[in-house]
């Protein structure tokens, strides 16, 4: 057996035969709703395991066994809102490349305090040059993107971003935190960011070279109080990227971008702005934009008081508006 999937099963306990199951590569325990004191130590057993699901069990500790399923490579611990997690089991997980803890960790400390019981961010930041998809919810002291890796490591294998409710946050990134644009979403295919009230910006200053080259999907959208959000697929990107472009509900979003030179998007054929009412500028150019063929966006008077790259293309890009 390679799989277990044990999701919702409403068992309280592991039973003590699953340490049996050497070559179990995914295990699925969602929603189990383990009793406080029960003890999952026994995954430590199946070390052939590629991917482990824990969302919702009602976990209170993680055990130290966890650390040595060295091969693992997709970890959920979502929704486990009193988990602790001892130092040195995340770090120990050197082939991770999906961490999932949405609604989890609450207790966890940046740094220093109570180090002896509750594993420190540290140990995240050191696995981030590996992680390829990660997802933040809820920080709002979180400024920027740049403040969860050293600029010096950056997200070198990162593939997929999400980013919701961080509040705090003006700027996904800012020209100044980039050391080396290399090194810094060079592999990032996927970008959602959603919910930012405060978001003012994606980038701050002109994008350096190589940077987000190999984007393929961003979503950006907000909702406010119980406002409902239907995300639409408009096709394809922008900014120098290869993929769809998603951007909906972003109310107080001014300017797509606020560098100095005109976002290049070779493929992009359907471009979507919609209820972005705050957005006043689009640093796009029908030269760098050669296969646009329909824009979606909000009334006329917004797509009439929209300023373009060059003034000669408010003309050109208002015949592609619907």
């Amino acid at each position: 057996m390679e799989t277990l999937d044990l999701r919702s099963t409403g068992i309280s306990k592991l039973p003590s035969s699953l340490k049996f199951l050497a070559s179990l590569r995914t295990l699925y325990l969602d929603y189990c709703v383990f009793d406080p004191s029960a003890d999952i130590s026994l995954v430590g057993y199946l070390k052939k395991l590629v991917i482990l699901s824990l969302q919702g069990c009602n976990l209170e500790r993680l055990p130290t066994e966890i650390g040595e399923l060295t091969g693992l490579k997709s970890l959920n611990l979502s929704r486990n809102k009193s988990l602790q997690v001892p130092p040195n089991v995340i770090s120990r997980l050197v082939q991770l490349e999906e961490l999932y803890m949405k609604e989890s960790f609450a207790g966890w400390e940046i740094e220093g305090w109570k180090r002896e019981m509750k594993a420190s961010l540290e140990e995240l930041t050191s696995l981030l040059q590996k992680v390829e998809t990660l997802q933040i919810k809820k920080s709002d002291n979180l400024k920027s993107i740049a403040q969860t890796v050293p600029t010096h490591v950056g997200f070198k294998n990162m593939k997929s971003l999400g980013i919701e409710e961080c509040n705090g946050m003006e700027f996904l990134i800012r020209a100044e935190e980039v050391v080396d644009a290399r090194n810094t979403f060079s592999a990032m295919e996927e970008l959602v960011i959603s919910s930012m009230e405060n978001l003012e910006q994606l980038f701050d200053g002109a994008i350096p070279i190589g940077f987000i080259d190999k984007l393929k999907l961003l979503t950006a959208w907000t909702v406010r109080g119980t406002q409902d959000s239907v995300l639409s697929k408009y096709g394809e990107t922008y900014c120098t990227c290869r993929g769809r472009h998603e951007l909906n509900y972003l109310l107080k979003l001014s300017d797509l971008h606020q560098g100095s030179t005109s976002l290049e998007c070779p493929r992009l054929q359907h471009l979507g702005i919609v209820q972005c009412d705050n957005l006043k500028r689009i640093c796009l150019s029908h030269e760098r934009t050669p296969e646009l063929k329909k824009i979606v966006g909000n009334d006329e008077k917004w797509i009439q008081s929209i300023e373009w790259e060059n003034p000669g293309d408010k003309k050109h890009m208002r015949r592609l508006f619907s």
